[in-house]
């Protein structure tokens, strides 16, 4: 992924998703997902793309019980301000599941502690790619999320049709299948893991894996700001 300067700095007027309102959005260099911000909230497109879609495919979302895995960002501060029931959890694999940890819930995507039938949404950014095991992650989002749910997420989707595996968990093993490489971690400065590039399988990969159909949301919209690579959102909801 290149982050060279742009010659010159990329800047577009246009509304922002995140703010609701008039925006001015603002990068120095030509990776424009990690560096494109909203100069008000400092939203990225990946965030103000996934925020779009959540208005768009949930409407009234913020009076619903929504839980957030792994957030961090200005669409976690969007979610967390105006939905009463937002709640949130990190993970952290030698710790408790369903305790805390720095004062935060401590909750394991592949194994987690909630009732059937806890969350109307379930969102995730960019975590999909650092699961060791996704379909049983899938599985569980399926199984917390009340029938009619909808679990709203990014990852990112690269440029062909088969996902790559670059690492896995064997018998409690760790396997590298390609050279390592670490995305950034909310809660771990050392960064986590990639064990998947997800290719087009992903829509029924899910399906597959948990029953949830799933709609993939993508393209630009330069006028919210949403431009660059990796920007697709997918919308899965149970049966």
């Amino acid at each position: 992924m290149k982050h060279e300067a742009a010659e010159p700095a990329k800047e577009c007027e246009g509304w922002c998703p995140v703010c609701e309102g008039p925006a001015t959005f603002r990068s120095a260099y030509d990776w424009l997902r990690d560096h494109y911000r909203c100069l008000a909230c400092q939203s990225l497109p990946r965030e103000r793309a996934l925020v779009a879609t959540l208005l768009a495919a949930v409407p009234g979302w913020d009076l619903l019980r929504v839980h957030e895995f792994a957030p961090g960002g200005s669409a976690s501060e969007f979610m967390r301000t105006r939905c009463p029931a937002w709640m949130y959890s990190h993970y952290w694999p030698e710790a408790e599941r369903g305790g805390l940890v720095r004062g935060m819930p401590n909750q394991d995507l592949q194994r987690l502690t909630f009732d059937d039938d806890s969350f109307d949404v379930v969102i995730t950014q960019d975590v999909f790619e650092h699961v060791p095991d996704p379909a049983a992650a899938l599985r569980e989002v399926a199984r917390v999320l009340v029938p009619g749910g909808r679990h709203v997420w990014t990852v990112p989707i690269h440029a062909r049709p088969v996902t790559v595996v670059r690492a896995e968990v064997v018998d409690g093993v760790l396997r590298h299948l390609c050279e390592p490489e670490y995305h950034g971690n909310p809660v771990d400065a050392n960064g986590a893991l990639v064990f998947r590039e997800w290719g087009g399988d992903i829509v029924d990969f899910v399906l597959s894996s948990s029953g949830m159909v799933t709609e993939r949301v993508a393209g630009t919209r330069p006028e919210l700001g949403i431009e660059g690579d990796f920007l697709d959102v997918l919308v899965s909801r149970k049966a």
